[in-house]
């Protein structure tokens, strides 16, 4: 697995920054020169390209990254069913491989510089671009078997580097986990251990900032800091299995229950970073992770099994057939595990079903 690792440009010289910033320009209109003709299906050669001043590589690595959002985006119109329309690339934001790019990582110490990257850029030339190695990604050369992919994608002040991770694989420790992820208490657990009791006034916090606003960019950073951090605190070492739910349009859609304020409160609420956090922690630490429906939850008893809307109210959950009462998130974590625990092995690893037989065998 590739691990994806943001490096600052802050400390790029001016000539170098407009160098690269001239070359990203003269690579965006590249990829957008063969967008045309490989969306309609007729050939079209890297060579076609009438800059001379990017070289063939670059105009190779254009054609390439031009060929890759076609066939991305006929596969996503197909998955959700519309016709697709040209792609159009906005960005000038260049990802290149080892022909175009070298790396060098000295061993972390006091220098000021301990990662350069040179990439190719106009007439063939190439432009070292000194950085400074983050600590996470020392975090993850530290895993074993972890080795730095010579490529990168560049910006005009930043650049993202990847680190290849083998695959870890599942443990096979005793304990489960299931956990809902809500908006009061961002994060409830099968055990009634509840994390991020204090989200709903940071949500009320970064929705109270104004949009554009330096505070808003600091209330949405404390946001995600906070998630990370939630996130975290489950006790990762000590699991074999996490399930969740598989939410979707979560904001979208109008209900009685759902009105003008209940919007406003869920708009800082992103579960796709919480999900993102959850699934990028399991993998890295060998947990196998699980989604189920999120039907009926919160509102289907453990005890009985009864499933009603009026079980559960507000926070609390009182079942009306045989009148087992608790906390209504605690009682939707269960509810999660129960599910998970219920999946056959092929659905929960994401297999076929004669694929997992023949592991049986």
């Amino acid at each position: 697995m590739k691990r994806a690792v943001l490096i600052s440009g802050s400390s790029w010289t001016v000539s170098k920054q407009s160098k690269l910033s001239d070359m990203l320009r003269r690579y965006g209109d590249a990829v957008r020169f063969y967008l045309k003709p490989l969306w309609q299906g007729s050939e079209s050669r890297y060579q076609d390209f009438g800059d001379t001043r990017l070289s063939a590589r670059l105009k190779t690595a254009a054609h390439r990254q031009a060929r890759a959002i076609c066939l991305t985006t006929r596969q996503a119109a197909k998955a959700t069913g519309v016709t697709p329309s040209q792609p159009c690339f906005t960005k000038n934001t260049a990802t290149l491989d080892a022909k175009n790019v070298r790396i060098r990582l000295e061993p972390p110490g006091d220098k000021r510089f301990d990662l350069f990257v040179d990439v190719r850029v106009l007439n063939n030339e190439w432009l070292t671009l000194p950085c400074r190695a983050t600590k996470r990604l020392w975090y993850w050369l530290g895993k074993p078997g972890a080795s730095l992919a010579i490529g990168a994608q560049f910006y005009e002040d930043r650049l993202i580097l990847w680190v290849d991770i083998p695959e870890l694989p599942t443990l096979t420790g005793d304990k489960e986990l299931g956990i809902d992820i809500g908006v009061n208490k961002l994060i409830t657990t099968s055990d009634g251990e509840k994390i991020g009791t204090d989200w709903r006034e940071l949500s009320a916090k970064c929705r109270r900032k104004r949009p554009g606003g330096n505070g808003k960019a600091r209330a949405c950073r404390e946001r995600d800091q906070f998630i990370r951090r939630c996130v975290n605190g489950l006790p990762w070492h000590e699991l074999g299995m996490i399930a969740i739910e598989d939410l979707t349009n979560l904001k979208k859609g109008k209900k009685r229950n759902r009105g003008k304020s209940f919007r406003k409160a869920l708009a800082p609420w992103s579960y796709r970073q919480v999900r993102q956090a959850i699934e990028c922690k399991a993998q890295e630490n060998g947990v196998l992770l699980v989604a189920v429906s999120p039907r009926g939850t919160s509102r289907t008893c453990p005890n009985c099994g009864t499933e009603h809307k009026l079980n559960r109210r507000d926070e609390e959950f009182l079942c009306l057939s045989c009148g087992h009462k608790g906390d209504a998130d605690v009682v939707a974590a269960g509810n999660i595990l129960s599910r998970a625990r219920t999946l056959p092995a092929w659905s929960r690893q994401g297999l076929e079903p004669d694929a997992c037989r023949e592991n049986e065998m």
